[in-house]
């Protein structure tokens, strides 16, 4: 484990939800779960990007949000990754269609979920960064590398820092 250094900390701000899902959609999500979202703010722009100029993606996004806010778990869209015990509460939003702008995508945005015990059916989860394409079945070591490193580092949430310092 790595030691609470300012190396080690990274920050997050609020997911933009309102880009994607208009007051209807919301309406249309009945939550069992209370969730924040957030995103990595050094990977925000990536992931962002991905997800307004891919049409399917957006609407994929739309089915991965019903899945989140139920409490569970579904392996074609949204599951936990399993790579060792430490890394428990990383999963991945999964994106496999055809692009619009040309081949077949199997992409991925690696989140990591963070639980409040004091708070039943509440849990924070960050969408870490984005994974263009996957080629095999299992987690590439490049990938998981990249997941053990993010899965280290301690998130502030942007309520928890001041914007203006940077």
């Amino acid at each position: 484990m790595k030691e609470n250094t300012e190396e080690n900390k990274r920050k997050t701000i609020q997911f933009p939800s309102d880009i994607f899902f208009s007051d209807e959609d919301w309406r249309l999500i009945s939550p069992e779960w209370t969730i924040k979202l957030y995103i990595d703010k050094e990977n925000k722009d990536e992931i962002i990007d991905f997800l307004i100029t891919e049409e399917k993606a957006r609407k994929r996004l739309n089915n991965i949000f019903n899945i989140l806010f139920s409490g569970n778990y579904r392996d074609k869209l949204y599951r936990k990754e399993n790579i060792t015990k430490a890394t428990k509460d990383i999963t991945a939003m999964k994106f496999a269609f055809k692009s619009n702008k040309g081949g077949k995508l199997n992409a991925r945005i690696y989140c990591k979920e963070f639980f409040e015990d004091d708070k039943p059916k509440f849990k924070k989860i960050i969408l870490l960064f984005f994974l263009r394409h996957k080629d095999e079945q299992k987690i590439p070591s490049k990938t998981k590398n990249k997941i053990l490193e993010m899965n280290e580092f301690d998130y502030l949430f942007d309520e928890e820092f001041n914007d203006e310092e940077e």
